[in-house]
Parts: structure tokens; C-alpha cells; sequence
């Protein structure tokens, strides 16, 4: 990764690309995967560094760098270098401190935000759904889905939501993909009046998104109706069999015990 395209990265990220330079870079964000990679590389460093928990942000970190093992050095600026070791500076510190006072329980509003705020690679999320796979035979189309992506991963939610607006032929051939993905965007807009609609609508259909609808309004109502019986049914239903959401599903209700 040459220093122009590091630096092109850094001030997308710190939302300092307008204009020509902007258009520019997004286009080679959809034109080249292993720019959209270390983006998303990025950004997952990032957020393991904003992360609550100390024993989450060792994992997250460790993670992150094992996976990346020999290129990782290569591909990160030294602002990204500087980030690491202020944060892992702290750990020691830090785990003692947490590990003395013990671990809070988190509430509802915590809860839905750890995992609203957390690191999605939306490239990866549906990279097995078989509407992503239909939608690569259609180039046009294919290539409107990986700026959603690309706007995704950089943090540009409502341009995200533009870009989807701007196709509705995701509406109308891949409903549940639509749904699913305007009501992440709307949450994390703070729509949630939108995303609590567009969810909805989500769940009814049919299709490889309608679970993970599902998911997201269930912690949709988390937040705006708290601990209650209902929600934590909605979870269970999550832990009774094989599914992406299980093991959050099963950390939830066990804060919420706590609670």
C-alpha cells in the first residue's frame, strides 16, 4: 500500500475527503478489494479501541493483528501505530482497575449500543447470502452494492442510505436485503422511528436477510422498551438454534439477569 493511498485512507476516516478527491477515492474503494480491506482494517482497530471492556479490547486487538500477521505493519500509518500503543499502554492499568471494582451490569441502552456501535463488515455479513450472490451477475448493481459497503465501513451511514434510495431495484427484487440494510442505517442515524418500520417490514418477508432484521429490531426494542419479557423471548428464540445471533443472544439475557 503506497503512502498516497494511506493517506487518502487517514483523511477518509477523519472525514477530510470532499469533492473530486472524494468521488475519486470511492470509485477505487469499488474498484479495488484490497482497499476496501484495509479500510475496513482500519476501522476495526478503531472501534476494538473505543471498546468498553478491557478483556473485549485484548481479544478484539489480538484478533485483529493475528489475522493481519506479516502485512499489518505494512499496511497501517503511524497515526494507526500511535492509536495501538496509547491504548495498550492503558490495558495494565486498566484491567487491574476494572478486575478490583468488578464488572458493572450493563444496561439495556449499553447493551444495544455495543453491538449497534460495533464493527460490521458488511462485505462479510452477506457475502454467503444467496441474494449477494445473484446480485454479482448484475455488474451495475453489483457495484452500487459495494459503495453501500464502502460508505458503510467509513462511517457515512446516511450516504449509505442515498446510495440504497438511488437503486430501488434492491426494493424490488431483493426486498429483504433492502429492508435489512436501511434499518441498520436508520439506527445508526438515530432514526429509530424509520428503522423501527423498516425492520418490521423486514421480518415479514422472506429471504436470507429476515433473520438478521429480526436481530436488529429485537435490540431496536432493547433499547426503547428495556429489560423486558418480551424482548428477552425475542432473544431466547435466538438461543434455541444455529444462527449468527446465538452467542450475543445468550450474552444479552445473561447481563440482563444481572440487571
Amino acid at each position: 500500500m503506497d503512502e498516497h493511498r494511506q493517506r487518502q485512507i487517514d483523511q477518509y476516516l477523519e472525514g477530510e475527503l470532499t469533492g473530486k478527491d472524494l468521488a475519486e477515492f470511492e470509485q477505487a474503494l469499488a474498484n479495488e478489494p484490497e482497499l476496501e480491506k484495509e479500510l475496513a482494517l482500519q476501522r476495526d482497530i478503531e472501534a476494538a479501541m473505543r471498546e468498553p471492556e478491557i478483556a473485549d479490547l485484548e481479544e478484539k486487538m489480538a484478533n485483529i493483528i493475528s489475522e493481519e500477521a506479516g502485512t499489518v505493519r505494512q499496511m497501517l500509518s503511524p497515526r494507526w501505530f500511535m492509536t495501538i500503543a496509547a491504548g495498550l499502554s492503558l490495558l495494565v492499568g486498566l484491567a487491574w482497575l476494572i478486575g478490583s471494582l468488578g464488572t458493572s451490569p450493563h444496561t439495556p441502552e449499553e447493551i444495544y449500543q455495543s453491538y449497534i456501535n460495533s464493527s460490521i463488515d458488511l462485505t462479510s455479513f452477506s457475502a454467503t447470502r444467496s441474494s449477494v450472490t445473484n446480485i454479482r451477475e448484475n455488474d451495475s448493481l453489483f457495484k452500487a452494492l459495494q459503495r453501500i459497503h464502502a460508505h458503510y465501513q467509513a462511517g457515512a451511514y446516511q450516504s449509505a442510505l442515498d446510495v440504497l434510495d438511488e437503486h430501488p431495484v434492491f426494493l424490488q427484487i431483493y426486498p429483504d436485503l433492502y429492508y435489512c440494510y436501511k434499518g441498520l442505517f436508520f439506527l445508526q442515524v438515530e432514526q429509530l422511528d424509520s428503522a423501527s418500520v423498516t425492520l418490521e417490514r423486514g421480518m415479514q418477508g422472506q429471504g436470507d436477510f429476515v433473520e438478521s432484521s429480526t436481530w436488529y429490531y429485537t435490540l431496536l426494542q432493547l433499547k426503547k422498551s428495556g429489560n423486558t419479557q418480551k424482548v428477552r423471548d425475542r432473544l431466547e428464540v435466538f438461543t434455541s438454534y444455529d444462527n449468527d445471533y446465538r452467542e450475543a443472544s445468550i450474552n444479552i439475557l445473561k447481563q440482563l439477569k444481572t440487571d
